[in-house]
């Protein structure tokens, strides 16, 4: 068991919490009381593994926001051994050896959650499951891996359940997409998208804002207007039940959509200390781009001269000089 590899239960509890289900995100005191542990042990293990680059960290409202780092290149590799520790991956083998034809299987509650509460909920879309076998098959499964488990079958999966295997054309894989949102609504659009469980990123730095009588340090969304929300394109509806939602972009008559690669290069980019300042400028189509010896770095295009990094979003149609210190 990996309780007997990781013998820290704080660090144990976090990377089930940031791994089970990457849209999961916490800060310091949230994760304190949601893990009933002192701030300080909650602290450590966020330091360790943020500084590992396992954890990615970002300021808002006066809180830094932890999640999971996609781009570390160990990523995968430990989401599948948190699974594996759960009997989540034991679950899924056992449905689709015996159960019929399955096509999506989703948690939902404490485990999509990220909480390792003894109780996993699985819901199953499908045609002829096989309902006799299920209920010995829960048996089975609950002696293997220790943990309760409960079966509902579904016609539709809801919103915010954590797709862990997927077989079915109308749940094709997601995509990020761009939105344009209200002006200045930007990281408010970015919450209530997150808490309508949609995975949304609003691209911030932050900076050193100077009033007559103080200092203050600000997040600031670097791309001007925009969220990117990570969706499935039958969802797509489903942004415009939320505040500040504008329209989608699109570029080259189709619907703006950035790779993975490259949404998690730009987290990585932008969770340097030393960016004090950015420029962001949109791309004429069949324009050029008058910044030569750019280098592919990770699916965003870049060039490092003196202190300055300029990013190209090809497929967003949008470049983003950053000033370093």
């Amino acid at each position: 068991m990996l309780d007997f590899l990781i013998t820290s239960k704080t660090r144990l509890k976090m990377l089930v919490k940031f791994f089970v289900n990457t849209a999961n995100k916490g800060y310091l005191n949230g994760l304190a009381n949601e893990f009933n542990e002192s701030t300080n042990s909650i602290r450590k293990e966020l330091n360790n593994l943020s500084a590992a680059g396992y954890l990615l960290k970002v300021k808002s409202n006066n809180k830094i926001i932890y999640n999971a780092n996609k781009a570390h290149p160990l990523f995968k590799v430990l989401q599948k051994v948190i699974r594996k520790h759960l009997g989540i991956e034991d679950i899924i083998d056992s449905i689709l050896d015996n159960l019929g034809d399955v096509r999506s299987i989703a948690l939902v509650g404490d485990y999509a959650k990220g909480i390792d509460s003894g109780l996993i909920e699985v819901l199953l879309l499908g045609n002829k499951i096989n309902t006799d076998y299920l209920k010995d098959l829960i048996n089975k499964i609950e002696n293997k891996i220790t943990r309760k488990v409960s079966f509902d079958i579904v016609e539709v999966l809801p919103k915010g359940s954590l797709v862990i295997y997927n077989n079915d054309k109308i749940y094709a894989k997601k995509s990020w997409n761009v939105i344009y949102t209200k002006p200045k609504a930007e990281k408010k659009v970015e919450e209530r998208l997150i808490n309508y469980g949609i995975e949304a990123y609003c691209p911030v730095k932050q900076e050193i804002k100077q009033w007559s009588d103080r200092k203050k340090k600000v997040l600031v969304p670097v791309l001007p207007s925009m969220v990117l929300v990570n969706i499935d394109e039958k969802e797509r509806n489903r942004v415009f039940d939320i505040q500040g939602v504008v329209r989608y972009m699109f570029w080259l008559g189709k619907h703006a959509v950035i790779r993975q690669e490259e949404v998690d290069s730009l987290k990585n980019l932008l969770t340097q200390n030393n960016i004090v300042s950015h420029d962001t400028t949109a791309l004429k189509i069949g324009g050029n781009i008058d910044v030569p010896g750019f280098e592919n770095q990770g699916g965003i295009i870049k060039k490092i001269s003196n202190n300055q990094i300029w990013v190209v979003l090809k497929n967003l149609g949008y470049v983003i000089k950053l000033k370093i210190a």
